[in-house]
């Protein structure tokens, strides 16, 4: 059997141990995938303590091979509670606990792989839906082993599928019906009264309805786009505004290409397609500290002239960043994590002036320009005159961020990125989609 061979069984192994968890099975490939990617291959003689009682919670274990006993402190010594044979995991009370509630040794030689706490928290963070289901499943099987101790009927299992669907609304329907009331309630009792001195009526009325929509966005009884719109709908209401100007923002190129990039990168960050793209630069790069830093930089100018808004640009390439840093091992809150988001962002946005499609405010600069002027200036002219300043700056910043840490040895695991791709697999349809989407 060649290594290929082993990694892609241990990849199957780690997904089927994963998708056996209840509250882990409605996560998505790209989810399964980070987590195969930050796990460790861990190894334990018959007779080894693998986590004890009273210790820092940290992690939680996939057993791919072997058995091992779970065991309580008590006045007399441990006390055996049950032996866990692969496959299975153990260590679940770990991921919402600070410390370990049982001891776990290993009663034959065992194969597991650990995966830290830290990777945990940061899909919950994205998916806070997930801790739900999570302190569900741990209170089900706690009534569960109750039940069969003292020999009741035990209930059937909670859907944890369901679990993983949208979080439900924040507030009651009558609540949500209150704090709409409260929001035009304000500006409507203060409609009828005169204007403050130097400001005229129609002023007046423009403002009490952004005062409406202030509440509106405190109290969040609707989603924020719906008070914007219901702005500028009342201030057509009232005559305030005519409806060109009230809508006029939505009217502009600079306001449809925005959402169409936001719209755009959160499909590809949905399909896995931003996920696949940080493992290429993995392969393609090499996956050091500085070697992904470089990455992000030219990944960046790629992008700059074809995305023409700053927004759009930073959007796609925070999440690869993301997953950059969590490649290499940095921690939250680090220089060198610090060194890898701002190569994203630097990337993106440092050359923006240099193309003229780099930002929409460049074909403002040329509108201001006279006629003849204007004539001078196509891509390639602008691009030309642009760059020495834009390539002196964009040289001198990627040197000063390189050097943000340059004690770090962190290196990107070739195998787990091989790991993580085969658990991705082939490119779907929905990625292709995205991608004819960034093409249009």
């Amino acid at each position: 059997m060649t290594v290929a061979d082993e990694h892609a069984e241990e990849r199957e192994a780690q997904e089927q141990l994963l998708r056996g968890v209840d509250y882990l099975r409605g996560l998505d490939r790209v989810d399964i995938a980070r987590l195969i990617g930050s796990s460790e291959d861990a190894h334990f003689a018959a007779g080894t303590v693998i986590v004890r009682e009273g210790e820092v919670a940290d992690s939680l274990y996939l057993l791919a091979d072997g058995t091992v006993e779970v065991s309580v402190r008590v006045d007399e010594g441990d006390r055996s509670v049950t032996s866990i044979t692969a496959p299975a995991t153990f260590g679940d009370l770990g991921l919402l606990l600070n410390e370990r509630t049982a001891t776990v040794r290993a009663l034959s030689d065992v194969q597991a792989w650990r995966i830290p706490r830290h990777d945990f928290e940061r899909l919950l963070r994205e998916r806070p839906q997930l801790g739900l289901a999570i302190a569900t499943a741990l209170a089900s099987a706690i009534d569960r082993r109750d039940r069969v101790r003292v020999g009741a009927p035990i209930k059937p299992p909670e859907s944890f599928q369901s679990m993983m669907a949208a979080p439900q609304a924040r507030h009651s329907r009558l609540t949500r019906v209150a704090y709409v009331a409260i929001s035009i309630g304000v500006p409507a009792a203060l409609w009828l009264l005169p204007p403050p001195s130097g400001l005229s009526s129609t002023g007046w009325h423009i403002g009490l309805v952004m005062v409406g929509g202030a509440v509106a966005w405190l109290l969040e009884p609707v989603p924020d786009f719906a008070v914007a719109l219901a702005m500028a709908a009342a201030w057509m209401a009232t005559a305030a505004t005519p409806p060109a100007l009230a809508f006029a923002g939505f009217t502009s190129s600079a306001w449809v290409t925005a959402v169409a990039a936001l719209g755009i990168t959160a499909a590809m960050a949905a399909s896995g397609l931003l996920f696949r793209a940080s493992l290429l630069l993995l392969r393609v790069f090499p996956p050091t500290h500085r070697g992904q830093l470089s990455a992000l930089l030219v990944a960046g100018v790629v992008l700059t002239p074809l995305a023409p808004t700053v927004f759009g640009r930073v959007a796609m390439t925070a999440p690869v960043a993301r997953d950059l840093s969590q490649a290499l091992g940095h921690a939250r809150r680090t220089r060198a994590s610090a060194a890898v988001a701002f190569a994203g962002v630097l990337g993106s946005t440092i050359l923006g002036p240099v193309f003229l499609t780099g930002v929409i405010t460049n074909f403002l600069i040329l509108s201001l320009l006279p006629a003849k002027e204007q004539a001078r200036f196509g891509w390639a002219e602008w691009l030309v005159a642009a760059l020495p300043a834009g390539l002196l700056l964009f040289i001198r910043a990627s040197l000063i961020l390189l050097a943000l840490d340059p004690r770090s040895r962190m290196r990107a695991s070739r195998v787990a990125t091989r790991t993580q791709e085969q658990s991705i697999g082939c490119v779907s349809r929905h990625e292709l989609a995205s991608l004819f989407a960034v093409g249009v």
